[in-house]
């Protein structure tokens, strides 16, 4: 095995353990922090398409990104869109204007 090889094995590893974490920190019966994984996707108590979307995407940017990054093909347009595409949804996010309900609420 080479570098490289090594490199992509140890980040495989860090990814595996990071995600074991989670799951046992969202099965801890002890609950120290009220951690759910399904928040990542629901909001207000119901399914969101738009962190849903946001998910997905996120997940699959990120492989793209980090395979660039190994092979060597990442450039700077690609981390510019990478960084763009959380950015601007998330901060748009922020400072969007919320419509009221008829309950009065926002």
């Amino acid at each position: 095995m080479d570098r490289q090889q090594y490199i992509m094995l140890g980040f495989a590893l860090v990814v595996l353990a990071i995600g074991w974490l989670l799951y046992a920190w969202q099965r801890d019966e002890k609950k120290y922090v009220d951690f759910d994984l399904t928040d990542l996707l629901m909001e207000n108590g119901r399914l969101s398409r738009l962190a849903f979307t946001w998910l997905g995407s996120f997940m699959v940017m990120s492989f793209g990104f980090i395979y660039l990054l190994l092979t060597k093909g990442l450039t700077d347009t690609y981390a510019l869109l990478y960084a763009g595409t959380w950015a601007v949804p998330i901060i748009t996010k922020m400072f969007a204007i919320k419509k009221e309900t008829k309950d009065g609420t926002a």
